[in-house]
């Protein structure tokens, strides 16, 4: 804005002014920029533990993937229900009420019951603390490492040493080193967390 002042005297100008005043206006425009992250997830129940789960109907690779509620049998090659013999800690035994834990074998059982047989690897606990703390009657196999249940049954696949495999009805495969249920020319599957061989022999 620009302003101009005179004074005249007797017809002559005096003296004259300007004066210029300039208003400058800034103006700031803020930007805001929103983005928005959509992620989407997908879960499938072969991947995902579900409580509704049906344990006896999976196969072995999916009851690994349900390991919350679901145990691989590598004695019965089934998938089961989540039980006491698989809990390895004294705090996660004993948050089931129906468990009981023995902080000298390290093992945990169903209370009623009584340990079992095959939670025990080593010949003294197999022969003689079970029968003197809880009164169960096992017997060791020396040969292929485990304790079963006297009187019973083991499984076929339980056997690494050719003559008790034999010696306890089974059939052993001396080129695949197994022993089997009833010679069939399947092998027996040996479970594991990273890969399920399956071995026929003609």
């Amino acid at each position: 804005t620009t302003a101009t002042t005179s004074d005249t005297i007797d017809g002559t100008t005096a003296f004259s002014s300007t004066s210029s005043t300039s208003t400058s206006t800034t103006s700031t425009t803020t930007t805001t920029t929103t983005t928005t992250a959509t992620t989407t997830a997908s879960t499938s129940s072969s991947e995902t533990g579900t409580m509704d789960v049906d344990c006896a109907s999976l196969s072995q690779q999916d009851c690994f993937n349900q390991f919350d509620f679901c145990s691989f049998d590598s004695d019965t090659q089934t998938c089961r229900d989540k039980g006491c013999s698989d809990f390895f800690t004294q705090t996660e035994c004993e948050d089931d009420v129906s468990c009981a834990f023995d902080s000298d074998l390290f093992i945990c059982f169903v209370e009623a019951d009584g340990p079992e047989c095959n939670q025990v690897f080593d010949e003294t606990s197999c022969k003689n603390t079970l029968k003197s703390e809880y009164n169960v009657d096992c017997t060791f196999f020396t040969g292929s490492f485990f304790c079963w249940a006297s009187g019973e049954m083991a499984p076929c696949n339980k056997f690494f040493d050719q003559t008790e495999c034999e010696s306890n009805g089974c059939l052993y495969d001396s080129d695949l080193f197994q022993c089997n249920n009833d010679g069939s020319t399947t092998a027996t599957t040996t479970a594991t967390t990273t890969a399920t061989t399956t071995a026929t022999t003609t």
